[in-house]
This record gives C-alpha cells, structure tokens and sequence, in this order.
C-alpha cells in the first residue's frame, strides 16, 4: 500500500486471548485507507496463528516478527516500517470504538498535528480521567473538537502522553525519535514529551474512542521487578527539566508504578532511597500518599473499586 493515511501498529505478545478482538475492531470501522502493523515480539502462545488469519484476508493487515525485546522495541520497529500520514498506537488488549474513524476523518481532513481522545476502562465503566475539568484550558473549533490553549497547563491536571490508544499525530512530526528500550515503564511519556517540544499545537476529541482492558494480569505495570539505582524520566526528559511543577508530578507518578511492582521489603527500601536521593521533588499529591498506602499494604485504586461495587 502506497502512503496510507493512518498506520495502526500494535505490538504483540502472548496476547492470543485479547488480540482478535483488537484486529476486529479495526476492521469493523471500514477505514479506507490504512495499514495494520502487528509486531510479534517472540509470543509463546497462538498470537501468531491468529494474525495470520488475518492477514490472509486482509492485505493492508501485516505481520512483523522480532525476537523478544520489549514493548518499546516492537513499536520502534513499527515505526521503522510505517507509510501512513498519521501514526497510531494501540495495545494488543484494547481495542478502538466506532468514534474512532470519525477523529481519524477529521484529522486527515483538517491536517490537524497532534490530537488525543478520551479513554474508558472496560470493566470499571468509567473514564479512565476527569476530562470535565480539561475543557477551561481548550476553545471548542468544532463540534467535539477543542484546540488546547496552553499544554503545560492541561499536562499538569491529566497527564495525556501515556502512547497507546490516545493519541493520533502525524508522521511528520515524530521524524527519528524512537522510544527508549532501556526503559521499563513510562517509555511512551519520555517519547511522546519529546515530541510535545516541537509541536505547534494540539487538539483534543471529545468522545471515548478506546477502551482499556483494565484486567489484564500481564500488564506490565503488575509485574513484580527488584529495585535498582535508577535515572528516572524527570531527570532527563528536556521537556520535564525546563517545567519544574510538572517534573515533579511525573516523578511521583513513575514512582508511584514502581512502589505496586516491588515486594513488601523492596517498597520500604525503594521508598527509603527515592526519599532521600531526590527530596528536591518531594510532594504531598495523590501519587505520594498512594506511593506511602502501597508501603504499608493498602491499594488505595482497589478500595475504591470496592465501594464502588458495594453502592453500585
């Protein structure tokens, strides 16, 4: 296919109970002009066998295989091999809504750079954030489409950057960055910071146009790892460093997702350390009293989860 309009590229692995349902809801919005890029990334299970049923049927669905290297090195090699104007990247575990293909017609149409879109979690039913509280720092263009009057501003109330599923922007703008394959998490922030420090402007779409499976146990953010000297994302990030408050947020939030992938022993230790190497970004916000919750045992996103079933 000779320069889609949209590359979609899903990285895949071990994820043969989630990926058919992802392929399926690309395929039910009749896009016109698009390519699929599944990246294997050395799945153990019948990922493969499945997108290939696909490709046989479909031919602007292709797949790509690599040895296992991570998340970041399958959408790098995506990356690498993509022809859309647009680039879009989703996980092998969600999959789009039919308000999909609108924001991808309207993109396309209007040239628009740089555009993200609400999110809602599959078994909790709700918004994966407050969005309400977004629309003060955007002017409504058209419709459901707002353009962001200042990013700083909406980066410090919801962070957006999160890589998969959220975002649509044009090839253009990405040139050669890639995402850190060094990283174990936040990856998809540092990539998509460094390309908010060139970017003009950006939009956002009113209406939830992925669902997030919100139960899925090999979600990388719930496996257990050992707390090791690390550069966290805020240290190094050109666009953090020259914003200080919102520096200050993504290392608590970076900490945050460590402190829910360590033992018991390893949250005091990693709180310990963290604590003292870096008390120039201490805090107290919602990620740091989650942070001190998970010491102590206490997940505060599963208690709420509860009262919520127990009202509802």
């Amino acid at each position: 296919m000779n320069n889609p309009d949209l590359s979609i590229i899903i990285p895949v692995y071990n994820a043969a109970k989630f990926i058919a349902r992802c392929i399926e809801s690309i395929i039910n919005l009749n896009l016109i002009n698009v390519e699929v890029i599944l990246i294997d990334d050395g799945s153990t299970d019948d990922s493969v066998s499945i997108c290939q049923s696909y490709i046989t049927s479909y031919n602007w669905i292709r797949l790509l295989k690599k040895t296992n290297g991570g998340v970041s090195t399958a959408r790098n090699k995506g990356l690498d091999v993509a022809k859309g104007k647009y680039i879009f990247f989703l996980d092998s575990d969600d999959f789009v809504t039919p308000e999909f293909r609108s924001i991808v017609d309207i993109c396309v149409s209007q040239n628009l750079p740089f555009t993200f879109f609400k999110r809602k979690f599959l078994f909790r039913s709700t918004l994966e954030y407050n969005y309400r509280n977004l629309l003060k720092f955007m002017d409504k263009i058209d419709c459901e489409i707002y353009q962001i009057k200042n990013p700083e501003k909406i980066l410090q109330s919801k962070i957006f950057c999160s890589g998969s599923g959220e975002i649509l922007l044009k090839r253009d703008l990405i040139g050669p960055t890639r995402f850190d394959s060094n990283r174990s998490i936040l990856e998809d922030f540092d990539f998509f910071f460094k390309i908010l420090v060139n970017c003009p402007v950006i939009y956002f779409f009113d209406a939830v146009s992925i669902i997030i499976d919100d139960c899925v146990p090999n979600s990388l953010t719930k496996k257990r790892i050992k707390y090791s000297s690390k550069i966290f994302l805020a240290e190094y990030n050109p666009y953090l460093i020259s914003r200080k408050k919102l520096q200050k947020r993504i290392y608590w939030i970076e900490n945050y997702f460590d402190i829910k992938r360590l033992s018991a022993k390893g949250r005091i230790i990693h709180f310990c350390k963290t604590l003292f190497r870096h008390i120039k970004y201490f805090q107290i916000n919602k990620y740091y009293i989650g942070y001190i919750a998970f010491i102590i045992g206490l997940d505060i996103n599963n208690l709420k989860n509860n009262i919520v079933k127990h009202i509802s």
